[in-house]
């Protein structure tokens, strides 16, 4: 309760006595954020009778016994949200890092740098019972390695050969196979070896595939080295028509057998899901689209969604006759995101493996419905409305969002066998992931972005090994997010150019979730890198969390630790652009393509740069009384090389520049200064190269080197 009578003020003669249990606000007002702010800070405190023999103090801070835990300090007042619960790692890392004790005081960055440590000496424990990595070589799906291996042949016996019908070829489409007249016998050969089949007028060309050329690592060259391969062949047709007909039925053939390679393709790698156990009774979600979209054509241009049902052990999605089966022991990730200022309402689920749908394997799939009602999305004529009906209209839109946001969360409430995480509000960032823009949210465990796609950005902290912060230099404007994987053999997930302001929160939220993380000034070339790291891990070589700082990560990425080479490492490791190097390199060009073209003048400029220091303690005088004579003694020979047919331009008169004075004169410039670099500008009538009355030597050669 508020005493107006306990204001802390001068005026105030009251006094607190022992036992007192007082709430101290303190409020500022008028703060520079935005367009001005009020801050409040309260906290209990009790006047004990004995000053305390730690700090000799009679107040007592009772608001550090309070927990401080997100679970125990937050609720959610809105139905339509749902608590977001805390892992107590998170509450013990902060619980430390919020609160200061016996009276230290560090700054953010202390404390961050230090949660870091702790972090580093944890994965330091878990690396000991790390797996190496163990190259898995995959079976080679492709129709030359199944025809080296034996597996697609034509016929296995040469009694299964039909028989001849003269010098006619023959086709079989349920054997795949071009029966071709060889002399007087019937040559099979197998589509898979064939590249292409053309026709010019009569004749029919055959192409087959052999290992030269682009093909070196051709399968059935490899197995078979003593083998003979055809080039191609020619076979003249009865008729044009004919040569069409079976060319036409070749192609369509290569095609189905390059189909059926691609779906054996996807397949490799899926794992068996068990039967969906159907529960009549269960929870359903109506009018929800998916993505990725079902196949076939039906699906495709049926309009309208279908419907989502919950079973014992999975979803089940249901649309134009197909479904989609999705099983809760499957599920890595579930995820809840309402229509907070966007467009769609969805549920999305991240699988721990891929399954086919479409004929394609997905690991992401996601349930979702518009809110945008279906004038709005017609887009027809533009109407005009009277502000009553605008403010109905709002009010109506704002209902629906409202009933598409309370449907979904009940039905995923629902469903008990998972956990569903929701994006916290306020710390989404915009970054650049694949080739969009898109907005990055947090959730408990998992960045992500879900409103644009597919492919969908979800990055499992779970799967994280480190974060790497590229692109930290001072005065930069984005940076950028790369989170390498346990797993060495997948690549690592970027989020590029994100807004410089959103570095230290990102850095404070990994903190908070046990990521470690680095800095580098620039990009790395990642790939090069893991294929180094994953040859040292299968020789036991890699240890990533070592204390020694030449070994692991902290070899390359740390920039404090001694005997870290990660300058050098990102300098090889990276074609970024060093201004300093450039203009070097551009210097030495332009030296070296002068070598060739030497001249009189340049004859005598390279004279007069290697007499400038001895001229160097010349006077200023001295100097213009040599110029002059040179210039008198050379007269006009220099203008018997130029043209003989062009006159010269007649010569104005022109006055000498005044000497400049003590003040202004400069220095006798050497080889490498500046003026003999840039000079002044030459006036008229004045020959290239030849020296002027108040013009040092090496400052007349200047026109001549801007010739260059």
């Amino acid at each position: 309760i508020r005493d107006l009578f306990l204001n802390v003020a001068p005026t105030n003669a009251r006094t607190v006595r022992a036992g007192m249990i007082l709430c101290v606000h303190v409020a500022l007002s008028g703060l520079p954020i935005g367009r001005g702010a009020t801050f409040v800070v309260a906290d209990t405190v009790h006047i004990a009778a004995q000053a305390d023999a730690t700090t000799g103090r009679h107040a007592e801070l009772l608001t550090s016994r309070a927990p401080s835990a997100w679970a125990d300090v937050h609720f959610t007042a809105d139905e339509e949200e749902e608590d977001v619960e805390e892992d107590e790692g998170e509450t013990k890392v902060w619980d430390g890092a919020l609160r200061h004790r016996k009276g230290e005081v560090t700054t953010n960055a202390e404390r961050r740098e230090q949660l870091q440590q702790e972090i580093f000496k944890r994965k330091q424990a878990e690396g000991k019972d790390r797996a190496r990595t163990v190259e898995v070589e995959k079976q080679d799906v492709s129709l030359a390695g199944r025809l080296a291996r034996g597996e697609l042949a034509s016929y296995t016996t040469e009694r299964e050969l039909p028989a001849s019908r003269g010098r006619r070829l023959l086709f079989e489409p349920t054997r795949d196979t071009v029966l071709i007249p060889v002399g007087e016998r019937l040559v099979p050969f197998h589509l898979c070896t064939i590249r292409n089949a053309s026709v010019l007028g009569t004749v029919l060309r055959f192409n087959f595939h052999i290992p030269s050329g682009g093909q070196q690592a051709y399968r059935p060259g490899l197995a078979f080295p003593q083998a003979v391969f055809i080039k191609e062949l020619n076979y003249k047709c009865p008729s044009a028509g004919f040569a069409e007909s079976v060319a036409a039925e070749i192609t369509a053939g290569i095609k189905r057998l390059k189909q059926q390679e691609a779906a054996l393709r996807e397949q490799q790698g899926l794992v068996q899901q068990a039967t969906l156990l159907t529960d009549p009774a269960g929870p359903r979600l109506q009018d929800v689209s998916m993505r990725p979209k079902l196949g076939g054509a039906r699906a495709q241009n049926k309009r309208g969604g279908g419907n989502l049902e919950g079973h014992r052990n999975g979803l089940r999605y249901v649309r134009a006759g197909q479904h989609v089966d999705i099983l809760y022991n499957n599920v890595q990730h579930a995820v809840y995101q309402p229509a907070d200022n966007e467009v769609i309402v969805l549920i999305h689920f991240r699988l721990k493996t891929p399954i086919l749908i479409g004929g394609k394997k997905h690991a992401d799939v996601q349930f979702f419905t518009e809110v945008m009602e279906d004038a709005e999305a017609l887009g027809g004529a533009s109407r005009h409305y009277s502000d009553e009906q605008e403010i109905e209209m709002e009010e109506r839109q704002r209902s629906f969002v409202r009933k598409l946001n309370t449907e979904s969360l009940s039905f995923c409430k629902k469903l008990t066998a998972l956990r569903f995480e929701v994006p916290v509000r306020g710390q989404e960032f915009t970054g650049t992931a694949g080739r969009a823009t898109v907005t990055v949210r947090r959730t408990e465990q998992c960045l992500c972005a879900l409103v644009e796609g597919p492919p969908f950005t979800v990055i499992a902290l779970a799967d994280v090994e480190l974060c790497v912060l590229e692109r930290v230099i001072l005065g930069q404007k984005n940076f950028d997010l790369v989170f390498v994987q346990k797993d060495y053999t997948k690549q690592p997930l970027r989020v590029d150019t994100v807004d410089m302001k959103k570095l230290d929160d990102l850095k404070d939220w990994l903190t908070a979730k046990g990521v470690k993380y680095y800095e580098c000034r620039q990009p790395l070339a990642w790939p090069t890198i893991l294929k180094e790291i994953i040859s040292d891990d299968q020789k036991g070589l890699w240890e990533p969390w070592s204390a020694d700082p030449k070994a692991g990560w902290a070899s390359f990425l740390d920039v404090n630790a001694e005997g870290s080479d990660s300058d050098s490492s990102t300098e090889e490791g990276d074609d970024a652009f060093d201004p300093d190097l450039a203009s070097s390199e551009e210097e030495e060009s332009d030296e070296d393509s002068d070598e060739g073209e030497t001249t009189d003048e340049d004859a005598s400029v390279s004279s007069q740069s290697e007499d400038s220091d001895e001229e160097s303690g010349v006077s200023w005088d001295e100097m213009e009384r040599r110029l002059a004579k040179e210039d008198a003694a050379r007269g006009d020979d220099s203008d018997d090389d130029s043209d003989s047919d062009v006159k010269p331009a007649k010569k104005k008169p022109q006055r000498a520049p005044p000497r400049p004075g003590p003040a202004s004169r400069p220095a006798a410039p050497g080889p490498s200064s500046s003026a003999a670099r840039a000079g002044p500008a030459r006036p008229s009538g004045i020959r290239p190269g030849a020296a002027r009355p108040g013009m040092p030597r090496t400052a007349a050669a200047a026109p001549a080197m801007q010739r260059r």
